[in-house]
Order: C-alpha cells, then sequence, then structure tokens
C-alpha cells in the first residue's frame, strides 16, 4: 500500500511538473509572437512612408527623359561640337514634347523621316498615361498609410482585431505594385520612342554628311529614374511579404 500510494504521489507530480512547462512555454510562445508583431506593424509603417516619399521623389528629380544635343560649332575649323543638355521631369510632358519637336523641327519633310511625327505621338500618347496612372501611385501609398493610423488608433480603443484592416491594406499595397510596373513600362516606351526618333535624325545627318555631322542626339538609357522605380516596386513586395507574416505569424 505505501509504494502504491508513493507511485500515485509521483504521478500526480510529474504531472504538475509538465503542465506547468507546458503552460510556461505556452507564455513564452504568446510573448514571441507578441514581440513579433510589434516589430512587423513597425516595419510595415516605416516601409509606407519610405514608399509614399519614392512616389513624391520620381516627380520631383529631372532624370525621366534625359537628352544631349550635340551641334556642330560653325566657327572651329574642326568637328568640335556644343552640347545642349535637356532634362524633364515626369509631369513635364509639355517641356518634353517641346524638346522633340525642336530636334526635328529643321529636318521636317526632308527623304527618310516621314515617320518622325509618328515616333513623337507614341512618345506623348505614353507619357500621357504615365501622367494619368502616378496619381494613382500616390493616392494609393496615401491611403496606405492613413489605414495604418487609423487600426493604431482602433488599437489604442482596445479593438484589438485589426486583422480586415490588414488585409486591406494588403489589397492596396499589391495594387501599388501592379501600377509601379506598368509605370516602369510607360517610362521604357517613352525611352524608346525618343530614342527612335533620335535615331532617325542621326541616320539621316550621317547621309547628308558624313564627314562631319551637323548635329548629333543622344537619348540617355533609364538610369536613376528607373532604379528608383524599381526601389520602390521592391519595397511594395516587401510590405506584402510582412504584412502576411502579420497576419499569420505561425
Amino acid at each position: 500500500m505505501g509504494m502504491k500510494a508513493m507511485r500515485i504521489a509521483l504521478g500526480k507530480i510529474t504531472e504538475r511538473l509538465v503542465d506547468s512547462v507546458r503552460n510556461q512555454q505556452k507564455s513564452n510562445v504568446h510573448v514571441i509572437l507578441a514581440i513579433q508583431q510589434i516589430y512587423l506593424e513597425n516595419v510595415i509603417l516605416i516601409l509606407s512612408l519610405v514608399s509614399l516619399l519614392i512616389s513624391i521623389i520620381l516627380q520631383v528629380g529631372r532624370t525621366f527623359l534625359e537628352v544631349r544635343v550635340y551641334t556642330r560649332n560653325q566657327t572651329s575649323t574642326s568637328c568640335s561640337y556644343v552640347v545642349q543638355e535637356y532634362y524633364r521631369r515626369p509631369m513635364e510632358v509639355n517641356q518634353g514634347l517641346a524638346t522633340a519637336h525642336w530636334i526635328y523641327e529643321e529636318f521636317i519633310g526632308a527623304p527618310g523621316l516621314e515617320n518622325a511625327t509618328h515616333w513623337t505621338r507614341f512618345m506623348a500618347r505614353s507619357w500621357l498615361d504615365y501622367i494619368a496612372v502616378w496619381p494613382l501611385d500616390l493616392i494609393c501609398c496615401c491611403v496606405t498609410v492613413g489605414l495604418d493610423i487609423f487600426r493604431r488608433v482602433l488599437r489604442s480603443w482596445y479593438f484589438r482585431r485589426d486583422g480586415p484592416t490588414m488585409f486591406g491594406m494588403m489589397l492596396i499595397m499589391l495594387t501599388t505594385s501592379v501600377i509601379r510596373t506598368v509605370e516602369i513600362r510607360m517610362h521604357f516606351n517613352v525611352s524608346f520612342f525618343m530614342n527612335g526618333l533620335a535615331q532617325n535624325l542621326n541616320y539621316y545627318l550621317q547621309r547628308e554628311n558624313s564627314a562631319c555631322m551637323q548635329r548629333v542626339t543622344c537619348v540617355e538609357p533609364p538610369g536613376s529614374h528607373f532604379l528608383i522605380c524599381v526601389t520602390g516596386l521592391f519595397i511594395t513586395l516587401l510590405q506584402i511579404t510582412f504584412v502576411m507574416d502579420y497576419l499569420d505569424p505561425t
């Protein structure tokens, strides 16, 4: 009887120890998940602000279209050129089209340049499409930041269920990534059509003056503007990943 009572007592003690360890582990898991969610929501807010800043910087920077025109110096006996540089912001569509018109206006009607107006028309269409799409990018970034702040205000009022708000933020971020992909495509189209116009003019001038061309037009390939666009797209995709981890931390 004494041995049986001892075994029963040891079994109860063991069960209590196991339950205590399990409860401690569950408590530790909850603490770790809470810390992880705090970290994720702060990172999401920081990335949202960076994404909004990138959307604004893209319109301020003068690297959307970069054109260099080398004109022959008529006072020099050698082939020396005077460089004229044109840097256009995305919103300066009228100035950009004026630059394109100035480049080929002296050669309108020349043989082999009948499609110059077509290149300009396609470039103008792509540029105007970009201008029409960009406000959607800015609106999505502002709505994302606004929803994040709204979610934090609700949590301060003890509304703990912020999953629907986070899911809505994720949908807006997905929309932003699609918009930015379209913006990258339109930026390439503008550079491509402008480069096609410049190449046609260069070929024509080379045929007319093979010894020393009067004017050489160079269009810079997508550079810093393209890099900032890709960075913004990457940040948006990173935001989506963090939101998914926040919604399902396990």
